[in-house]
């Protein structure tokens, strides 16, 4: 990993950026925020506000899309070959999705390789790609990868010991909401919901209150019931297609609305399994100091966190910087290490030019 890499999570209503400098014991978290778009902000505005602080200047910049913005399918292709999978993999979808192909990026990733592969492909549109970079490039920022949003969440959550083998994640972010089911410590299932009863904003870390102090108590177990419902109506209907019997052993949140009171209560006694809140920062890899720390929410800053802390090797995350969009390689590095030896190659002919 370079020295310093920047993870921006840009979703509607939110921006996350997380700084991670690479250290010889890990990683080391230098800068993290996280602002709510109102309804009178202008999301440019807010991202410029980010990026024009000298905290977040970063050798590479990682990204993602909201979930609601692809569409997914799950397929079975006869062959194990990623380059034939990727190869086919248009034609194969291009029959089944109610849109021109030619007008989308597709990518991928392994759910189950065995002598077919099972996949999980993900699509956006070209012009959605091309404005979130075009939005980025606006302010000095050229993103080296392109995931889909809480992808890379889980990626980094299924390296962890402590995370079971089966299970659901979810981001609950009000109206727009995604779970991503995984199972045999891959990723098989992502889906995005609309929920129209959500709360109106997000609560602060209310861990200590109780919810029937909460004038909004009704409508906040509401907007989890509703959600836990989709959850396992999604559930349901994967593993009846697959003819697999489907037993999370655990649900691991994330987002605003995971701060509400007794979030993790009202999920877990639904599932009748643990119900957590997921936090990347838990590891001894990860280290956060003094203000940071204090600053540290890991609902509302994990997205960005795991897009800092991105292997662009990984297997399980989607890229979409391909085709036209692949970002050109610099040979020489960044700027500003050419900028450094410019520098020293112009002192060194000067001396040689006076000796």
């Amino acid at each position: 990993m370079p020295g310093k890499t920047l993870g921006l999570d840009i979703h509607e209503d939110s921006v996350a950026a997380v700084q991670v400098t690479s250290t010889l014991k890990g990683y080391q978290i230098t800068a993290c925020t996280h602002v709510r778009v109102k309804e009178e902000d202008d999301l440019d505005g807010v991202l410029k506000d980010i990026l024009m602080q000298p905290d977040y200047k970063s050798d590479v910049c990682h990204s993602s899309i909201p979930g609601e913005q692809a569409s997914f399918r799950n397929l079975r292709l006869p062959f194990r070959d990623n380059r034939k999978i990727r190869q086919t993999l248009p034609f194969e979808l291009e029959a089944i999705v109610p849109f021109s192909i030619e007008d989308r990026l597709v990518d991928f990733v392994i759910v189950n390789r065995s002598d077919k592969s099972e996949i999980l492909s993900a699509s956006l549109s070209k012009a959605i790609v091309s404005q979130h970079l075009d939005q980025l490039a606006a302010h000095g920022v050229d993103a080296d990868a392109l995931d889909i949003r809480c992808v890379s969440t889980v990626v980094w959550l299924l390296k962890q010991e402590q995370t079971p083998d089966n299970g659901v994640f979810l981001q609950l972010d009000g109206r727009w909401n995604t779970m991503i089911l995984f199972l045999k410590r891959h990723i098989a299932l992502v889906r995005t919901f609309f929920l129209d009863n959500a709360p109106d904003s997000a609560a602060p870390d209310t861990k200590d209150q109780d919810s029937t102090d909460n004038p909004s108590s009704g409508r906040t177990e509401s907007y989890f019931r509703s959600c836990c419902t989709q959850v396992q109506k999604t559930i349901h209907g994967f593993g009846s297609q697959n003819n697999w019997e489907i037993r999370p052993e655990k649900i691991l949140i994330s987002g605003s609305n995971a701060l509400l009171p007794n979030a993790k209560e009202h999920i877990g006694r639904f599932f009748n399994i643990p119900a957590d809140q997921a936090d990347l920062s838990m590891n001894e890899k990860i280290h956060l100091d003094g203000t940071i720390a204090q600053a540290w929410n890991p609902a509302l800053m994990g997205n960005a966190l795991s897009l800092a802390l991105r292997d662009t090797k990984q297997d399980q995350c989607f890229n979409f910087r391909k085709d036209e969009f692949e970002k050109k390689k610099h040979y020489f590095g960044p700027k500003e290490e050419i900028r450094k030896a410019a520098i020293f190659f112009v002192v060194l002919l000067i001396f040689l030019v006076v000796n």
